[in-house]
């Protein structure tokens, strides 16, 4: 008997951060690119057909084959049931460049039907495929983490280029030859059917993405919300992030070089796996942080520059404004040297090279400012005074 792989080892093995799981069917609170995982509930040491799925999926497409003949569903049972992998939970490994839509479009395609979405269909010939259970993680580059979970798929089953029950297509882009075609017809063109529900009721989809919220004339503090614990799907607000153009441009530099280091990332992730026992494996260990730490930055780095808006220059009224760059003295040090800090969004904050956010005690109390003032700052060490020397 082959090690039953669970999803979420799959997908933390590949450094992603996963989240789920939902039923199949229910609409998942990401419009953005990722990889899905679909688990049966149970490990099962047979195909749990339904043959009653069989006679419909016959009568609703007689061009259908086996091996160039029409088949009986206990035909068909029995060819699907060679592929099944007796114990093993996950049944599916999909992608796409838009989770909400893909995993709506699975879901609302009924079996037979060529589209919206029929990849991964004999999942649909399963008793209560309903309860079957979604796990994603975000990723920018879907292809070649769907590709990266296929193989690590077949390595944990110890069968390497073996698939999931579901997956119709090899690791090389072929079909896998199960002998069935004639699959599948075209689907009428009117609009999507809302996604079917855990019992096969439909469930109205979630509609809409993210809403982006220009900020005000003075800017709105962001409130970030914990990481959400599986339970059903809520509804999003993107907050607007406020950068000054050489923030925009800095930042977007940072996520091309990112990007352009991934695909290496992934090789040594994966040249560390064919190494051996991974419990023992530093190497793998290493190199899955590393990977685990770039798709974290790269997805930080992708929804900062998803909500920004240019900051506008500051008016040249002498007024502390977003993007205004500040000269202070702290009192207690004076007749010190100015200390100069910019003004900025968090996102781009950096103290060490004089980038405050606006959000901190001192940018905060910065704001509305001009030369000559006096501010004093609560701060753990007790209070601090600082003058402001200049304005531009």
């Amino acid at each position: 008997m082959s090690p039953r792989v669970p999803a979420l080892e799959l997908l933390r093995g590949q450094g992603l951060l996963p989240d789920g799981p939902l039923l199949f069917g229910q609409p998942l609170p990401t419009p953005r690119p990722g990889v899905y995982l679909i688990e049966w509930p149970t490990s099962e040491s047979t195909v749990p057909v339904d043959h009653g799925l069989l006679r419909e999926w016959l009568a609703r497409v007689p061009t259908l084959r086996l091996d160039g003949a029409a088949p009986t569903p206990h035909e068909l049972a029995a060819r699907l049931g060679a592929f099944w992998l007796p114990d093993q939970t996950v049944v599916y490994i999909g992608r796409s460049r838009s989770l909400r839509r893909r995993l709506a479009e699975f879901a609302a395609t009924p079996l037979g039907d060529d589209g919206p979405h029929h990849g991964g269909h004999w999942l649909k010939t399963l008793r209560g495929y309903g309860q079957a259970r979604v796990w994603w993680a975000e990723t920018d580059a879907p292809e070649e983490y769907e590709d990266a979970l296929l193989t690590a798929f077949g390595e944990a089953v110890g069968e390497p280029g073996v698939l999931p029950f579901a997956n119709l297509r090899s690791l090389g882009s072929g079909s896998r030859p199960h002998g069935i075609t004639g699959a599948a017809k075209a689907a009428p063109a009117p609009a999507a059917p809302a996604p079917l529900g855990p019992t096969g009721t439909a469930r109205r989809a979630v509609s809409g993405g993210p809403v982006a919220r220009r900020a005000p004339s003075a800017p709105r503090q962001a409130v970030s919300s914990p990481r959400r614990a599986p339970g059903p799907a809520r509804h999003h607000v993107a907050h607007t992030v406020v950068l000054t153009s050489e923030g925009q441009e800095r930042l977007q530099a940072e996520l091309d070089e990112l990007r352009q280091t991934r695909p290496d990332v992934i090789g040594r992730v994966k040249a560390a796996r064919e190494l051996g026992d991974l419990r023992e494996n530093a190497e793998y260990q290493a190199a899955r942080e590393e990977q685990s730490f770039l798709e974290g930055r790269i997805q930080q780095l992708q929804t900062t520059l998803d909500r920004a808006v240019t900051s506008e220059v500051p008016a040249d009224d002498g007024l502390a404004r977003m993007g205004s760059t500040v000269q202070v003295i702290d009192e207690a040090d004076a007749p010190g040297e100015a200390v100069t800090y910019t003004l900025v969004d968090p996102a781009e904050a950096r103290l060490s090279e004089g980038r405050l956010s606006y959000r901190s005690p001192i940018g905060a109390a910065l704001l509305g400012r001009r030369a000559g003032e006096v501010v004093t700052i609560s701060t753990p060490a007790g209070p601090r005074t600082y003058r402001v020397v200049a304005v531009r």
